[in-house]
């Protein structure tokens, strides 16, 4: 007997804790877990995802790395400044025609016929990839944000279950109560039933912080305040991907990386190219003036006559070694840069693969819940029903075919939820929507 009362002791005092620590942390079985209202009402998958892409400090960042990169192109394309050299002699230079007053001389730098453009074409292409930069920087947001909002979705639903769960397991130990206060059930049976309402009571604390975590990750996304309430967000619609495997490996060239890592084998090209300039000269040319004084004798008829010269130059590419070596390191990057390309779609389809293997087995376990599982649970909730009014079974046989309905539907949610990340992962890899323009400038 002392044995019986220290068990339902430890019982009670674990039930009781549980309901303070929820108390403690302000939460209710009803309307403190329900998700507070912004206000706006609900606020849809593309709404999030139009605020994201305009208010996002990572895209703002990577379209003005963009529009930084367009300003190099007449920095390539333009010749070296001009160079102005004035000369003032200490003492004077005498000449025949007169001492050396001082020198002007203007000279300017000029390259190779084609150098110029070949570097043009090298910033172009790297505008381009900074361009692709920018759209696979908008693409991961809109990936983040679908799963962020598709985790909120599981939460809200997994939250209403848990509240659920809480009452049938509320009804289930009142129900064992009063059939131990009459004899019909054992004290352990009560202990059980008051174990699992103290679970469902733990599962829904849970629940409601992993829902604030996931609003402050969505927040944060949006550049917005981690804290700002986010209401229930509008349950997305479960279409079956009919894409085949195939395609999708076609698809990858669409991807953001590819298609940067082929503009990078096409700059290296050209700059593999400019390296062959090593091999050729630049020139230079210069107006040089000259200030001739008095030269102090007469019957010269040209004493005193200021001088105009014009130079050329050019520089003379000797030194093979250096050059064999910027032209062999060109090449090497070229190279690189195709083995890179390769290797990453190799990675892509390891990605692809194993993406669509996860969204196809969690295509399978929402049609095995909603189509067979759920309607079975429901039917047996009748059934039982039927025989416990008949005076078959016992109190938990009512009361486990509901709580197995509430599992089925939890599991149900979070394989459309994996399902809808799966498909959205899939959309990032193959580019499988048309980004549109968000107009951020700074």
């Amino acid at each position: 007997m002392p044995l019986f009362r220290l068990y339902r002791t430890a019982a009670s005092a674990l039930f009781l804790s549980i309901i303070l620590l929820a108390v403690s942390y302000g939460y209710s079985t009803a309307s403190d877990v329900a998700v507070g209202d912004t206000g706006r009402g609900r606020v849809t998958l593309n709404e999030f995802i139009r605020i994201g892409l305009e208010n996002n400090p990572g895209i703002k960042a990577k379209r003005l790395a963009w529009r930084s990169t367009i300003e190099r192109y007449p920095q390539a394309k333009a010749l070296e400044d001009p160079v102005l050299v004035y000369t003032q002699p200490f003492t004077e230079v005498e000449t025949r025609l007169g001492p050396i007053n001082r020198s002007i001389m203007l000279s300017q730098k000029l390259p190779f016929p084609g150098k110029l453009k070949l570097k043009g074409e090298i910033v172009n292409k790297e505008t381009d990839i900074a361009r692709i930069a920018l759209d696979k920087a908008a693409r991961d947001l809109v990936l983040d944000i679908k799963k962020a909002y598709f985790e909120l979705y599981y939460i809200d639903k997994a939250k209403k279950l848990a509240d659920e769960k809480i009452k049938v397991f509320e009804h289930f130990t009142k129900a064992e109560m009063n059939n131990y206060s009459v004899g019909v059930a054992r004290f352990s049976d009560v202990v059980s039933a008051e174990t699992h309402y103290a679970d469902a009571k733990y599962d829904l604390i849970l629940f409601v912080e992993l829902r604030r975590a996931a609003a402050s990750r969505l927040n944060t996304l949006l550049n917005r305040d981690p804290e700002e309430r986010i209401a229930s967000v509008t349950a997305p619609q479960v279409e079956k991907d009919k894409t085949a495997l195939n395609e999708y490996y076609r698809l990858i060239k669409e991807n953001e990386s590819i298609l940067a890592a082929d503009l990078a084998i096409k700059r290296e090209g050209l700059k593999e190219k400019l390296s062959t300039y090593t091999y050729k000269p630049n020139f230079m040319v210069g107006l040089k003036y000259t200030e001739i004084g008095d030269p102090g004798i007469s019957g010269l008829s040209d004493g005193g006559k200021d001088a105009v010269a014009v130079t050329f130059g050019m520089s003379i590419p000797l030194w093979s070694r250096k050059n064999r070596a910027v032209r062999e390191e060109a090449r090497l990057e070229r190279i690189v840069s195709e083995r890179n390309r390769e290797s990453l779609e190799d990675g892509l389809n390891a990605k692809v693969k194993r993406a669509y293997i996860d969204m196809r087995s969690n295509y399978q376990l929402v049609k095995l819940y909603s189509d067979s599982l759920i309607p079975k649970a429901d039917k047996l909730i009748d059934t039982v029903r039927i025989m416990y009014t008949n005076g078959n079974g016992s109190i938990s046989d009512l009361f486990e075919p509901r709580v197995m309905l509430i599992d089925f539907k939890l599991a149900y949610h979070r394989a459309v939820s994996n399902y809808l990340k799966n498909r959205a992962e899939l959309e990032r890899l193959t580019a499988g929507f048309v980004l549109k323009e968000v107009a951020t400038d700074e």
